[in-house]
Formats: C-alpha cells, structure tokens, sequence
C-alpha cells in the first residue's frame, strides 16, 4: 500500500511538471525533484533496476549525468556555476522515474502526453492572444517572454508532424471528431509556427520531419499517395505563408541579413554571435578534446581565449548554442560520444516492424520523428541544457517510448 501510494504521488508529480513544460520553470523543477522523491521513496529497487537495464537507453543517460557530474572535478570555474551545470542536466535523471511509472501505469501514457500537448497548445493560444494584442498586450509576461519563440517554434513543429501523421495513417481507424481534431490541432501548429512566431529553428525542424515523413510513408507503410499528396500539401502551405505571413517573412529576411552582415564583416547578429560561437568552441574543442575543460568552464574559457585573441565584436559567450559543442568543450569527446550513444539507443527500436500492427508501427514512427527533431535542434541549440526544451524533449521521447515497451519485451 505505501508503494502504491509513493509511486501514485510520484505519477502525479510527473503530471504537474507536464502541465508546467511549456509555463513554469518552477513547476517543472519542483514537479521532476518530488516526482524522484517518490520514486525513491517507493521502494522496490531490484524491480526498478531490472526493467531500466534493459533500457540501455536511460542507462547511456544516466551515465552521461554522472559524466557531467565528475567533469566538475578539475573544471576551473567556481564551484557555484559548477554546480548550476550540472544541475541543468538533472532531467536526465526523470528518464528512468518517467519510463518505469508509465511502464507499470499503461493507462497513464495517453493522458500523460495530452497534458504535454495541452500545456503547449495553451501556451500557443496566449501567444495568439499576445500577437494580435486580443485581451493580453505586447508587453504581456506571457508566450514569448515566459519561455522563447525559439522554444515555441520548435514545439509547434514536432506537434504539427504528430497530428499530422496520426491524421493521415489512422485516418480509417479514427472516428469523425477525432479526425476533426486533429486536423485542427494540426492546423492551429501550423498558423502559429508560420504566422505567429519569429522562431526559425522550428522552421528547419519541420522541414526535416515533413521529408522523413515522406520517406517512412513510403518506405514503411507502403502509402504513396497520401505521402505525395501531404509532402505537397506542406509545400503549398508553406508557400502561401511566405506570401501572406509578415512574421515569417520577417523571421527569414532577419536571417539572410545576419548571414550577409556576418559576411561583411559584422558580428553583432542572432546569426553572427552565433557563428562567433561555434568557431571559438572549435579551436577551444581542438587544445582539450579528450576530457573538456570541465562542468561550467565555459565563460571563463571563453574569456581567457579572447584575452588572447581580441576581438571587439565578439559576444560574451556563456553557451555556443551547440548542444554537441557545449559537451564537447566541457565533457569532452567522452560526453559527446555518450550523448549520440543516448540519441542512437533512444532512437532505435527493437520490433519486428514487419509483424506488428499499424497502429504500433505509427508510434515507431512517431518516436523516431521525435528524437530525430531533437537532435537537429541540437545542432542550433542546446536543447539538453535548456529547462523547458530539454523537459518537454524528454518527457515526450520516453512516453512514446513507453508506449512500445510491453510489444519490444515481448
């Protein structure tokens, strides 16, 4: 009975850091730390451990939190922002409290990713509201100021695919209204990430998953039609929005004039510092990359690179932006290694695609889709890093992944 009731309170934990994913940092924090509490405090560590072991996915995350943890051995930054580094890592831990609890309580996966989707989507219609300045003002707190366009941009994409894809491959097995919200849902994605926010990173994330979609349609589901009908659909949409859309026409010339001011010498741009970023962890990368320089090194080394090589254009740089290049300066080429290890596991499944249901084969789908828009936004952020990417990142893989668990043990 006290298990139950430990394992019960830690699910609801978990249900309140979904709801807080796309508002509240606190919430997300405060929801994850009880939701581990409770875990703990259950008991049952044997059984625990035997079904996480079998994931080797949780166990490379894992071990790459304990990488982070010991690269603050030698870092040379203060104990303070040392600690403050890792400590952004500590999602990594709710992998395995948010696998087993959605493992033993199937009927709890479905409801766990609609509160997910529902924070998102609540945070898109304030965001609405706030654009077109319909009962919250531009100055609101809320949206774009509480958690960033980029954040927002790139939710919208991985949502819209997954409405999408649901909507088109489970079109004959859904009923009229879920059919119809789905669309919507896939719609109202859509209108924001193309006419409501700046965000560009969610704009390349769609990219890629549209065209994996188009090739897991053809590939694995055999649907030629229907993947050539939406592949030219998302075209056709895309196409219109880049007429009609000032925000993401606003949002793309922003970035070819960063690329060309960057190219005329000028650094001061979104682009530009971010260029900067990546060149300097470049040449930091190549003078330690076995082991980095440490958890939270990266001011202070950024700093004493540029005392070496002056530049009166460069930003001061406290995360390139990079999620690969963050851990490869900091954790090294050992961090980096256990990261794509992580990404690969995490992406990899182990049904036979060939024997399993539609249905199944959708949620593989899904998943892959999933971790594949992670890992491309890594290249331009650090998603891992951040509060709300990294949480929301998480939480959905491993849900997705629960959701094929009891088939892949089979």
């Amino acid at each position: 009975m006290y298990r139950t009731l430990c394992h019960y309170f830690s699910l609801g934990m978990l249900f309140i850091a979904a709801a807080s994913v796309a508002f509240s940092t606190a919430g997300l924090e405060i929801g994850s730390y009880l939701a581990l509490l409770g875990f703990l405090l259950g008991g049952d560590y044997r059984g625990k451990w035997k079904i996480i072991q079998d994931q080797s996915w949780i166990v490379a995350a894992l071990v790459l939190f304990l990488i982070v943890l010991a690269c603050s051995i030698y870092t040379i930054a203060p104990w303070n922002v040392a600690v403050k580094t890792f400590s952004a890592y500590e999602k990594l831990l709710i992998l395995p409290v948010a696998f087993y609890l959605l493992s033993q309580y199937p009927r709890a996966r479905l409801p766990f990713l609609s509160m997910l989707i529902a924070s998102v989507l609540a945070n898109f219609c304030l965001g609405i509201l706030r654009v077109h300045q319909l009962f919250l003002s531009p100055s609101s707190t809320y949206s774009d100021v509480e958690i960033s366009h980029i954040a927002l941009s790139y939710f919208a994409s991985v949502l819209a695919f997954f409405f999408g894809f649901l909507l088109l491959f489970r079109y004959r097995d859904l009923k009229i209204s879920s059919r119809i919200g789905l669309g919507l849902g896939c719609l109202f994605c859509l209108d924001y990430l193309l006419m409501n926010t700046i965000g560009r990173s969610g704009l390349v994330t769609l990219v890629v998953l549209v065209f994996f979609g188009f090739y897991q349609g053809i590939s694995q589901f055999k649907a030629y039609k229907v993947s050539i009908l939406a592949l030219l659909a998302v075209i056709a949409l895309v196409l219109a929005a880049h007429h009609f859309s000032p925000t993401l026409n606003k949002g793309l010339d922003r970035g070819t004039h960063d690329i060309q001011e960057y190219q005329e010498g000028d650094a001061n741009t979104s682009w530009g510092i971010r260029l900067n970023f990546w060149k300097t962890t470049f040449h930091l990368v190549e003078q330690s990359p076995v082991i980095g320089y440490g958890s939270g090194s990266t001011s202070l080394e950024y700093q004493a690179y540029r005392k070496a090589h002056p530049d009166p254009n460069a930003a001061p740089m406290t995360n390139p932006h990079d999620q690969y290049l963050f851990l490869a300066l900091e954790q090294g080429v050992v961090g980096l290694l256990t990261f794509i290890i992580f990404l690969s596991l995490l992406y990899k499944t182990d049904l036979p695609l060939l024997h399993i249901s539609p249905k199944l084969r959708q949620y593989d789908t899904l998943l892959k889709a999933s971790v594949l828009a992670f890992a491309v936004g890594c290249l331009f952020n650090s998603w891992l890093h951040d509060v709300h990417e990294g949480y929301f990142s998480l939480l959905w893989m491993t849900t997705l992944k629960a959701l094929l668990h009891d088939n892949e043990s089979e």
